[in-house]
């Protein structure tokens, strides 16, 4: 007698482990309720801060331009800086 070709054959060790919990459906759903119940209380004590202490970037430059006012340092060096 010759087999028909069909789905693959599946390991016999898996099936005691199928069959109880085909035959227990509410023990299924109980140990699904403990994992999600576990996950939830993970979820809660985990560590996470919403605003990170970061400092803000900033910028220090000293420069010398002899003999000029406020306005001809800001036109020449301040400005061009801030465009860049």
């Amino acid at each position: 007698m010759r087999r028909r070709p069909g789905p693959p054959t599946r390991s016999r060790a898996a099936e005691p482990v199928n069959r109880f919990f085909v035959y227990r459906p509410v023990f299924g759903w109980v140990i699904a309720a403990f994992i999600a119940l576990a996950g939830v209380i993970a979820l809660n004590s985990l560590p996470v801060e919403q605003y990170p202490n970061v400092a803000p970037p900033s910028l220090t430059l000293n420069y010398t331009y002899t003999g000029a006012d406020a306005e001809t340092l800001d036109r020449n060096v301040t400005s061009v800086i801030e465009r860049n």
